[in-house]
């Protein structure tokens, strides 16, 4: 039993509590043990699912993943799934048996598809009936036979009469593998332990006000998203209603928000953004909104201030907070809550979450200083799968031998409130065009692959309204008399096959001169992004001048 000590800031007030010991299954059956007369599921088809029928669902579908399919505990089970009733139940039945869960990406193309299974390498494979064509090249070069997923509910019924068996629970197992870019940007899997998503949603008690019988709008991905299992996993750890919805994209954003009634909405600053000139934003629309939050990238002030107008205007008192999260830690880490932290900051850093800010020599820097963000808690992942190199970077171990996560993120306490954090900025290079994190040195890798031409390549960003970021190439050649057409359509072809059409160049830069380095010798990254946002800002305003 451990016991953790802290200071709830939003109350000033000191608490001593218990952090939980048990699989992700338990831990829901302990929190809803006395609502399970609760809905806890609705559908887009109007189903209502209360507790106690979620979890006899769950037992079902563990006991036949157990006798019918022979899945046993610490086996790797990769999943590609949709959000809908029967993938909750899915992913608690395999926690309870004790599996690993590897979230694969219904969306992957097939290169990505097939290097996430070899790179993680699941016994099985469970798919959603409408995403096999996804997954069918990989699991041919693979030679693993899906499991086709919803299951006949006959079968699961004939198999629910077989003994129960106790959940397999061992502290500190890695659980679940979710892909993520972490502080290199480099593709993988983060190895997470499942009790971690049970300390960071008993930590968020102390932070979200939603209660009993509220809805959570479910729109985020869970099945291999770590921001939509810890809003499942939190939703129903705190008797809500999830509102289950496919419907992720932004423009689907306010007619889910309204369609379901929700009390608590989690989205990014495009879903937020989404609010601003939509028909279907009346007064009244959003009355039942206590509670909402950003989170995934940073939220620019001027665009948040618009969204809350909006959100407003639509009849919420609340205001949007705004989370850093990353999936090494199960997502939050850092809450600021609307209408209570500073705007402008990052709020607080969550319970059982420890926070040094330290420069580059791993000293602690003083209070008015920016520093690299270390952290550490219950919710730090394991290792990263298969990524010794990264792992040794990725980690640092202080005197006492507490082991911290070096984030890559840049931040500083706040003049006005010591407890309340800025976020500078970031030395990963990744970034969200759309909904879909760009991983500028995959980029780069491609590009110098198709050409004997290209000698570098640096991706940078560009601030866009409607995706966030577009992705901008700097491409240094040997050679400036060359076929521009026939290189972009290479460029364009390699791309899309590879990662995706949010990933193709908004603008691309030629130069036959090298690129800038800093002093450490590398590309200087920021000053390219920096020179080439000026010089478009400056022809803007040239533009304007002239009509």
């Amino acid at each position: 039993m451990t016991k953790v000590t802290f200071t709830d800031l939003y109350e000033n007030k000191e608490y001593t509590e218990v952090l939980p010991n048990c699989t992700q299954t338990d831990f829901l059956r302990e929190r809803n043990k006395n609502y399970m007369n609760y809905i806890a599921i609705s559908t887009e088809d109007n189903r209502q699912i209360t507790y106690e029928q979620m979890h006899e669902e769950i037992r079902k579908y563990a006991k036949y993943l157990y006798y019918e399919k022979g899945i046993r505990k610490e086996e790797k089970i990769g999943v590609s799934l949709i959000n809908c009733p029967e993938a909750i139940y899915l992913l608690y039945a395999l926690y309870d048996i004790g599996c690993e869960v590897i979230g694969l990406n219904p969306f992957n193309n097939n290169l990505r598809m097939n290097n996430d299974i070899l790179d993680t390498k699941p016994n099985r494979i469970i798919v959603m009936d409408c995403l096999t064509n996804n997954l069918q090249d990989s699991l041919a070069n693979l030679k693993v036979s899906p499991i086709i997923f919803p299951f006949n509910e006959e079968e699961i019924a004939k198999k629910s009469t077989y003994p129960d068996f106790k959940g397999y629970y061992e502290p500190n197992r890695t659980t679940d593998v979710i892909f993520t870019g972490g502080t290199t940007g480099n593709h993988k899997g983060a190895e997470l332990v499942g009790n971690g998503l049970n300390c960071v949603t008993q930590a968020l008690d102390h932070v979200f006000i939603a209660e009993p019988g509220m809805t959570q709008l479910g729109n985020i991905p869970f099945g291999n998203m770590c921001f939509g299992r810890l809003v499942l996993h939190y939703a129903l750890a705190n008797n809500l209603v999830f509102a289950s919805t496919t419907k992720f994209m932004p423009q689907d954003f306010v007619s889910e928000i309204i369609r379901t009634h929700s009390d608590a909405v989690t989205g990014g600053p495009i879903h937020w953004n989404s609010l601003h000139n939509n028909p279907l934003v009346k007064p009244g629309v959003f009355n039942n909104i206590i509670q909402a939050t950003s989170g995934g990238e940073y939220f620019k002030p001027a665009e948040e201030a618009l969204a809350n107008e909006t959100l407003h205007y639509g009849g919420s008192k609340t205001s949007i907070g705004s989370v850093l999260g990353m999936t090494e830690f199960w997502a939050p880490v850092m809450v600021n809550i609307g209408n209570k932290n500073t705007p402008g900051t990052i709020g607080y850093p969550i319970p059982y979450t420890k926070v040094k800010v330290v420069d580059a020599n791993f000293q602690e820097v003083k209070d008015n200083q920016a520093g690299l963000l270390l952290l550490s808690g219950p919710a730090m992942l394991n290792n990263y799968r298969n990524r010794p190199l990264e792992n040794n970077d990725a980690f640092w171990f202080d005197e006492n031998n507490t082991r911290w996560y070096i984030t890559g993120d840049i931040v500083k306490k706040s003049d006005k409130n010591p407890n309340e954090y800025i976020y500078i900025g970031r030395n990963k290079r990744n970034f969200v065009c759309g909904i879909d994190n760009i991983y500028p040195e995959q980029i780069e890798k491609l590009l110098l692959e198709i050409d004997a031409n290209i000698a570098e390549v640096a991706v940078t960003k560009k601030p866009d309204r409607q995706a966030q970021y577009v992705p901008i190439y700097h491409i240094c050649v040997r050679d400036l008399n060359f076929d521009r057409k026939a290189l972009e359509e290479k460029i364009n072809s390699i791309i899309i096959n590879n990662i995706g059409t949010s990933a193709l160049p908004f603008d691309i830069i030629y130069t036959n001169q090298p690129l800038p380095r800093s002093s450490n010798s590398k590309v200087d990254y920021t000053l390219l992004e920096n020179n080439y946002n000026k010089e478009q800002e400056e022809k803007n305003i040239a533009l304007k001048r002239t009509i």
